[in-house]
């Protein structure tokens, strides 16, 4: 916690009272009541307690910032800085930093109409394209859509989607290196998948990416961590054009796609849909202990 703390930086004095904001009422406040008891349901470790934790952090950053306010995945990120640190203040300003600090900008994945989202989305069926195009067209001729696994993986960052002991050596990795290594992390993990996932058609995909949650450390010779830590070391093969990373970094108010792009908005409210459907899954699933 002291390593992610550091890589937040976070050494100035609180702007706010944080127990002034976390019991206010707010627009998002029905929202995040809803969400609370979905963040983590299968590890026992995030218990009533720390729903309540999770709660109030949520309301607390909606009043501190209403211009982004609350939105689905903030619940992933939020909770499993609780986990790690056991310290609710102190997991509140870490995610503000996250969340506004123009060195992470991760509130850009959530606002209004999800711009940075947008943005990540682009770059990475861009990577992609140049460095699986036979996974790519697999993916076009089973009508596998990015809904599927990118917009879950990128608005939880991973959390929502891999084994906790595997998300936490993945999120070693973007505490200190940033946001934008998400991008080779995706690609990475489709480069390592490629040929279990050509050899699948679209109900076995769309099982496949649900299922990678549930992989437990006992599966087999290699646990989850033990997985991470290869995954880490294969993302360093991974390379994301200069030009990538300056259109990542550039001015959300400089992007012409934001208003331009069709098929975003078109698809918008089936992959909305699609991807409550993934945030609610697995109640049913296996209970697992952090």
């Amino acid at each position: 916690w002291r390593v992610w703390k550091a890589a937040a930086q976070l050494d100035a004095e609180p702007a706010a009272d944080y127990g002034s904001l976390c019991d206010q009422e707010n627009k998002w406040t029905a929202s995040i009541e809803i969400d609370v008891p979905r963040t983590f349901p299968e590890l026992k470790a995030f218990d009533e307690e720390q729903q309540q934790r999770l709660r109030r952090v949520l309301n607390a950053y909606a009043s501190y910032n209403p211009d982004c306010g609350y939105c689905q995945g903030m619940n992933y990120v939020a909770g499993l800085l609780l986990l790690v640190s056991r310290c609710e203040e102190e997991s509140f300003w870490v995610f503000v930093r996250l969340m506004d600090h123009e060195d992470f900008g991760l509130g850009g994945f959530y606002v209004g109409r999800l711009p940075l989202l947008r943005r990540y989305l682009r770059a990475c069926e861009n990577l992609v394209a140049e460095s699986l195009p036979e996974l790519r067209e697999h993916f076009i001729k089973q009508n596998v859509q990015p809904a599927v696994y990118l917009h879950q993986w990128f608005l939880t960052l991973f959390i929502n989607c891999f084994p906790i002991s595997m998300v936490m050596i993945l999120w070693d990795v973007i505490m200190c290196e940033g946001l934008t290594v998400i991008l080779r992390i995706a690609v990475s993990i489709l480069q390592v998948l490629k040929d279990s996932l050509l050899s699948m058609e679209f109900e076995e995909i769309i099982k496949f990416f649900k299922m990678m949650k549930t992989y437990h450390d006992e599966d087999g010779e290699l646990g989850a961590v033990k997985i991470g830590q290869l995954l880490m070391k294969h993302t360093e093969q991974v390379h994301i054009p200069k030009e990538t990373i300056q259109y990542l970094r550039a001015g959300l108010d400089d992007d012409p796609h934001l208003d331009s792009d069709e098929s975003w908005e078109n698809e918008q409210s089936s992959w909305s849909s699609y991807l409550s459907r993934m945030f609610s899954w697995r109640k049913s699933s296996t209970p697992n202990t952090l």
